[in-house]
Formats: C-alpha cells, structure tokens, sequence
C-alpha cells in the first residue's frame, strides 16, 4: 500500500485536477460542475422531509430542513484512517433500537461513521468523496470513492472492507487533497472536509519540530487548506487514548487561536458526556453528533464547553419541539431532550439526587466494606465519613467500568424522573 496520491488523480494541463475513474463510472458521473451540484440542491430540497439517517436519530423536521438549507451547493471531502492501529479494541457504536453503546474495535467505529455519513450526504444531496490515508494499489481495490447516490454507498463499504494497514501520514494526505478542494472550491459555495482518525500524524523528517509529536506540521497543513477559502475542517477522533486526545486539544487551541475554521469532535460518548457536566438540560443525541460531524457545530456551539447563556438556550431550543422524546446515549433511557432547568424546582431536583447519592453510599459502604462501616458507626467523624465515601464510590465504580465522576454526573445532573435507571447495563 502507498500513501501517495498517484492513484485517485493526475494533475493535467491548465493546471486542473482530473480524477480516475473507478470501475463502472462514466466522466459524467466524476464531474463536479455547477450543473451537478444544481442538480443536488434541487434533490435536498425534496428530500429534507425523508431523511430518514436524521430522524431514526431523533432529529425533528425543522432541524433537518435547515440543515439541508444550510448544506445546498456545498461539497465534502473525507479522510479515513486505515493505518494498522484502528485494529485495536477502543471504539464504540451506538445501536439506534434499544440505546446502548456496543464496545467494538475502532476500525468498526470508523466504518460506521463513514457508512453514516455517506447515508447521510446522499439524503441531503450533498457530493461527497471519500480518501483512504493509506491507499491500496492492489488491482480491483479503490482508495477512493465519489458518493453521488444510493447506489454508490456500496462502494464505500466495498472499499472499507479491507482490514487497515500502515502509519498516519495526515500531513502528505491534507496535502494530497488540497488540488481536490481548490478545484471543488471554482464550483461550491464551502467545502467540508472531514478526518476521521486515532492518532497522531506521522513526523516528516522535513519539519522543523524539536518534539516527535509537535503540532507544528500538521497545523501548518490545515492552516494551508484553510486558506483556499470557504473551507471547514472537522477532525473526528476515535480514540481514548490521553496523548491522542492532548495532541488534538493543542490543534483545536492553535487553529482557533489563528481564526481559521477547525473544529475536533471526539466520540459520541465522550460528547455527551462533556454536554452533561454543563448543560444537564440537554440530551446530546447521536443525530446532534453526527450534524456535528459533518461540520455544522456552530448550531451548538459551545454546549460542550460552558454552560449557555438565556440566549445561546432559546436558540437551540428553537430548533426543537418541547416534548421531543430521545434515546440518552449514556445509558439507553428515554427522555424529553430539552430538560426544564428554571427556578426552585431545578434546584430542588439537584438536592434530591444529592440525597439520593447518600443513600446509595450507605448501602455500598455496607456491601463493600461492612468492617469499615460498623467502625464508622461506632466512631463517626467528617474526616471518616469522607474517607468512607471516596472509599465506596470508588469501589462502585469500578464494579460498574465506569468513573466516579460518570456517576456523581449520573445522580446529580440528570433530569429524569424515572426512579430506575441504568449504568453499563446495571440497573
């Protein structure tokens, strides 16, 4: 396998990129002129109503006819990473019909996202193309596909379907495709492009970085394909892994920092999970995540950073109905998405959870640690109820693979009602 670009494309005269067909498709069907894409605004505008990739996610109509609104005459590029490091276990997929996160391997979870979002573009109407970081030169194998329509997504799967293999050259790739962008860029109004990836870009020996996992390249690239013009970049991590997630951390500070459009975007738990520690009145939904995804974040901007301003609220809950009933990515219970988080009764809501989290301390102290219990009754103290407590909620947590802080979040912030809910399938 190679990670050139010889493959997709060749540069030709007045400086043009023509890209090679792959079997079974015609020049027509290649071409991204301004007719092609006039031609897909006039299908989003008829498929807005039936998009069904949205609403089996619980995206209401209103949200999906913006979008579609918002997306007409734009084009999006994808950058998927098959390096041999996605064959890892680490990934998850959300399963629609009963809520839960299944653990998979990441090159799973990559092949679901790309198999979503070309579901997804077709609906909308928006041509799409998909790169692999690694191409294959093998015959009768693609590295690329042109997602124009239903029948294509065959293809994309056709392409996912060889198991991953080489390093993460992000930085050649970003490069590769930036004839691709300029060109797409004479005919669209933004182009979008997309990396799905789990980790740290290969370090040329060309680049003057004193660190092997210095930023410095792989910003240098995206600040390059920025400067196009109406160019989105949304990098799409899969990983858990620490240095992973810093690395894209100092990215995301660096580019919004310089004012060019690059937004990081982790897993869709990991999400949620940020959207509950500071807007516990709002489920974040899979359809949420994957709008996200595909580069329109600013409709949420900010909700997983800091808690809204009365503003910032009434804006996106204008894009919801009041009683939308969702599925929580967290632990598979259905709500209302848009929680009531006004006045007394939140307040008092928050203290019966506090209360709640007491009593189930007590019952874990004594399950865990009965010794420990009886002396805390025969000598109480703040220090040893402290103690006591981290002790027990520690221990729970672990019985549940989860954090202590995932279940602090769980009883305090949540809006339910419901007096039985679920942790990892425990109820």
């Amino acid at each position: 396998c190679s990670s050139d670009l010889s493959n997709f494309e060749r540069t030709e005269k007045n400086g043009g990129t023509i890209p090679m067909l792959t079997r079974g498709q015609s020049a027509r069907d290649m071409d991204l002129g301004q007719e092609s894409l006039s031609s897909c605004a006039e299908e989003c505008a008829v498929s807005a109503a039936y998009s069904t990739e949205l609403n089996d996610m619980g995206a209401p109509d209103p949200l999906i006819k913006h979008i579609c609104s918002v997306t007409s005459g734009t084009a999006r590029i994808y950058i998927i990473d098959n390096s041999r490091s996605t064959l890892a276990l680490g990934g998850s997929i959300h399963d629609n019909v009963d809520g839960q996160m299944i653990d998979v391997s990441i090159w799973d979870e990559i092949r679901d996202t790309v198999l979503r979002h070309a579901r997804f573009n077709v609906e909308l109407g928006v041509p799409a193309e998909f790169y692999l970081l690694n191409s294959c030169t093998q015959p009768h194998h693609t590295s690329k596909v042109v997602v124009r329509g239903k029948h294509d997504i065959a293809a994309v799967r056709q392409m996912l379907s060889r198991d991953p293999r080489g390093g993460t050259p992000l930085v050649k790739r970003v490069g590769d495709i930036m004839p691709r962008v300029k060109h797409m860029l004479s005919v669209a109004s933004k182009v979008y492009v997309t990396v799905i990836t789990d980790g740290i870009p290969d370090v040329s020996t060309r680049q003057n970085t004193s660190s092997p996992n210095s930023s410095w390249g792989f910003v240098k690239a995206l600040r390059d394909l920025s400067r196009l013009g109406e160019v989105d970049i949304i990098i799409r991590l899969c990983t858990d892994d620490e240095e992973t997630v810093e690395f894209y951390s100092d990215v995301d500070h660096e580019t919004e920092n310089e004012g060019f459009n690059v937004d990081v975007v982790d897993d869709l738990l990991s999400e949620a999970r940020r959207v509950l520690a500071v807007n516990p009145w709002f489920i974040y939904t899979p359809a949420l995540h994957m709008i996200r995804e595909a580069g329109l974040g600013y409709l949420f901007d900010h909700i997983n950073e800091r808690p809204l301003a009365e503003g910032e609220k009434r804006r996106v809950q204008a894009l919801f109905r009041s009683d939308l009933q969702v599925l929580n990515p967290l632990d598979g219970s259905r709500g209302v998405m848009l929680r009531r988080a006004d006045g007394p009764a939140w307040r008092r809501l928050i203290v019966h959870r506090l209360f709640l989290v007491l009593l189930i301390f007590a019952a874990i102290v004594v399950v865990f640690d009965p010794v420990g219990a009886r002396a805390f009754v025969e000598h109480p103290s703040l220090e040893a109820f402290k103690l006591t407590v981290e002790l027990a909620l520690t221990e729970f947590a672990s019985a549940l693979r989860v954090t202590a802080n995932e279940i602090v979040l769980f009883f305090t912030s949540s809006g339910s009602a419901a007096p039985l809910r679920t942790i990892n399938g425990h109820q």
